[in-house]
């Protein structure tokens, strides 16, 4: 069983009714106890007072004394009542009801005793002659406890409370879930709202906090953007410049090889900058799945490239960083498997765009790992040609951007299937 996610409103209000009630229930228990003991108090004043003047007639009037055993709960034997628990401030007031009335010097008892299943009292006089006399009384059980009024108490303690609660509650959640859905927006294609400016000081402190971390994040975003644009205008100039040097080279296989360092430095380049540049800011459109595929496939008209399943759905996008992401996971089906089949199906929320291929596939333990930048695959899918492990950093990183995500599993019989998938419009 899961408990629901309940807001801050929700548990402040849930918070206060369990503390009140536990308030509550403590109080009754605690009224019960006081009533048990005022009870039990008012047994024993009571038993003190019969004993003492069943004792004054027995001593005074011994005629009327007579009568004592026929009243109810009185009687005289030759020895004290038995019994385990005894009062010892029952005896002490009883024996200072007998000395107020004359009588000095008799040995007294008194028990707590079980009364056919009720709890009673027994207080026991020895008398001049001898013998005992012995009164015993129930002590009443009824329950005391003021409930209608316990309930009439907490049900408008509750109602007191709960009202300003509520209110203090929303007023701390909404600029919280104003934040929220700005920190949600941020860098996103969603419509963030502004940052709450009211609220309490904690809140708004936050809210101050969150805004200049936007403005940080933003300059940063910025100044990587510029700085890798310029280390990419200053390393493409010398690159072009040696790639034209190294066409006068006479050694045809030293030539090719050098050709050949180049064009994965100039590749490394490219995956660097793209891998950069990719992010939720760039510009968004409406796009048709079946259109876009059928213009990506234009690419690899020449190339064993094979479109599976199309299902015509509506993302919005950017175009351009689907197709790179597509690009990406192609470019490494045709070079680990020698071909790859591209299909796009339509999921509850979203549409998956799927890269399949027959290759050697890849470990299972390194599938998400292979997911981080400048990680690359071992074994035979590794990058013969020195790239810079960017390829499916930048396919997540697409996803991401568009509230997406890439799955990659091994295939049944072999190769790899790889995921790509965009929430739908």
């Amino acid at each position: 069983m899961t408990w629901p996610r309940l807001g801050l409103s929700a548990r402040l209000t849930l918070l206060i009714v369990g503390v009140l009630l536990t308030a509550q229930l403590g109080n009754a228990v605690l009224i019960g106890n006081i009533e048990r003991s005022l009870r039990q108090q008012r047994a024993e004043a009571v038993i003190v007072e019969r004993t003492a003047q069943a004792v004054r007639l027995s001593e005074f009037a011994p005629m009327l004394a007579r009568r004592q055993p026929r009243r109810p709960g009185f009687i005289i034997e030759d020895r004290p009542p038995p019994g385990e628990h005894r009062l010892p401030q029952t005896e002490k007031l009883l024996t200072e009801a007998l000395e107020e009335i004359g009588i000095v010097g008799r040995e007294v008892v008194a028990f707590r005793v079980n009364m056919r299943g009720r709890p009673g009292l027994i207080a026991a006089v020895q008398l001049s002659n001898g013998r005992w006399l012995a009164h015993r009384q129930p002590v009443p059980t009824a329950a005391v406890i003021p409930w209608r009024a316990l309930i009439a108490q907490t049900t408008v303690l509750t109602i007191v409370l709960l009202i300003p609660s509520i209110y203090v509650g929303r007023r701390v959640a909404r600029p919280l879930k104003q934040l929220t859905a700005a920190a949600d927006g941020f860098l996103t294609d969603k419509e963030a709202p502004q940052l709450p400016t009211d609220g309490p000081p904690d809140v708004r402190g936050l809210s101050e906090a969150f805004a200049a971390l936007q403005d940080r994040i933003l300059v940063a975003l910025e100044e990587r953007s510029m700085m890798l644009g310029s280390i990419g205008h200053d390393l493409r100039t010398p690159l072009a410049s040696l790639r034209i040097r190294v066409e006068s080279v006479e050694d045809e296989t030293l030539r090719e090889q050098m050709i050949g360092s180049i064009d994965t430095l100039g590749q490394s380049l490219d995956e660097i900058l793209s891998f950069s540049k990719t992010g939720a800011t760039e510009l968004r459109e409406t796009v048709r799945t079946d259109a876009l595929l059928r213009s990506f496939m234009k690419e690899y008209a020449d190339k064993p490239v094979t479109l599976g399943e199309v299902a015509a759905a509506t993302v919005v996008a950017s175009p351009q960083s689907v197709l790179r992401a597509l690009r990406n996971l192609v470019n490494n089906a045709l070079r680990y498997a020698g071909q790859a089949e591209v299909s796009a199906r339509l999921e509850p929320d979203c549409v998956a765009f799927v890269v399949q291929d027959r290759g050697p596939g890849l470990d299972s333990s390194r599938l998400e790992q292979l997911q981080k930048p400048f990680v690359r695959g071992e074994g035979s899918r590794s990058r013969s040609s020195g790239g810079a492990g960017l390829g499916l950093a930048i396919v997540r990183a697409v996803a991401e951007a568009h509230k997406g995500s890439l799955f990659l599993a091994n295939r049944a019989g072999g190769g790899l299937e790889a995921t790509f998938r965009i929430p739908r419009s």
